[in-house]
């Protein structure tokens, strides 16, 4: 099975991409990398992919407001229809703002990172930043907002990190479809740890007050996680003998305190197991995120093993869904903006 966590993508890709846009602005746009290898490059076929996902996926309608949720961000021919599970919650004008929170896979850096440009780009249209967010949230030593450069010395000098990282992008076309008009605030997630290699929590605590103050009812707070990788092309072999019931034992305790809300229970699990997920710091972030109302659900769960009919190799997706039970679902929307309930105002998430 070939791997399916990393896409490369060759100079002349970029090059050919960047025909379809002026060079002087490209700098402002961040151009799709994992288009026609994580999803479809044709809108047409892109949308009703998402659709045909939305469609299959059998989620009971909610009683409560939805607050967050955690999906995978891997190619749609294996995760495409547990991410659907979460996203088929969402309606059309339900949330203004949507904040990504993903790991980065190609670069090693402290804190976040947002790119410094106008908008994301996929074949179903450009999804503009936040820029007051944005703007609030950089204020912080550790968000940084950092340009992206596709050719010229500047491209060449140091390592992509924008340029090549698949995480947000991979979740925009579900909330293009299920949505239609949004602001993104996307953020790559590095690492918070100590000079001993601890996790720095004064700078995690930090990072969630930072986040809380751009998060309202009217936001959703979207995580891209993939949970077990499993096999020698990921250095993680735990165990060989009844592979599919060991992945599905080992996802379960990974996945028990999400359920919880319990970020300490979390970190302790994955560190105890050494569980090879992409997202520890991303999801620790959510969890330190939610109202004490929030109540989670796993909506689906699946492996690219069983998918595949091998388990020399596995990557396990999931879809979770966090409710604030303190919020009522809001049965009416008018152009695109909730009704308010009767004394209700913009507490924050």
């Amino acid at each position: 099975m070939k791997r399916i966590q990393r896409v490369r993508i060759p100079l002349a890709a970029y090059l050919i991409l960047l025909l379809a846009v002026d060079v002087a602005a490209a700098e402002k746009l961040r151009i799709p990398t994992a288009v026609g290898t994580w999803y479809p490059a044709d809108p047409a076929t892109l949308h009703a992919t998402v659709k045909k996902f939305i469609d299959a996926a059998a989620v009971e309608s909610p009683e409560y407001r939805l607050a967050a949720c955690i999906v995978p961000h891997a190619p749609y021919g294996f995760s495409g229809d547990v991410a659907a599970h979460a996203f088929t919650l969402l309606r059309p004008g339900q949330f203004d703002r949507v904040v990504v929170l993903t790991a980065s896979h190609f670069a090693e850096f402290r804190g976040c990172s947002i790119p410094a440009v106008d908008c994301f780009r996929t074949p179903l249209g450009d999804v503009p930043l936040d820029h007051d967010s944005v703007r609030e949230l950089t204020w912080s030593s550790l968000i940084e907002s950092r340009t992206v450069s596709y050719l010229g010395r500047a491209a060449r000098r140091r390592t992509p990190l924008h340029e090549k990282e698949y995480g947000v992008e991979a979740i925009l076309p579900f909330l293009q479809v299920q949505l239609g008009a949004f602001k993104l605030v996307p953020l790559i997630v590095g690492q918070l740890t100590t000079m001993d290699g601890d996790p720095d929590d004064a700078a995690i605590e930090s990072l969630v007050d930072r986040l809380r103050q751009c998060i309202d009812k009217r936001t959703l707070v979207v995580v891209g996680a993939t949970f077990t990788r499993y096999g020698e092309t990921f250095g993680y072999v735990p165990f060989t003998d009844n592979v599919p019931d060991q992945l599905r034992k080992l996802d379960e305790e990974t996945f028990a305190p999400i359920l919880e809300k319990d970020y300490r229970s979390f970190r302790a699990v994955v560190a105890k197991s050494k569980n090879a997920t992409d997202a520890a710091l991303p999801i620790e972030l959510l969890l330190r995120l939610l109202p004490n109302t929030a109540a989670a659900a796993l909506l689906h769960y699946d492996t690219s093993g069983r998918k595949a009919g091998r388990f020399d190799e596995s990557v396990s997706y999931a879809a979770f869904a966090f409710f604030d039970r303190a919020d009522p679902v809001l049965e009416q929307e008018i152009g695109g903006q909730a009704m308010p309930q009767e004394g209700e105002n913009d507490e924050q998430f």
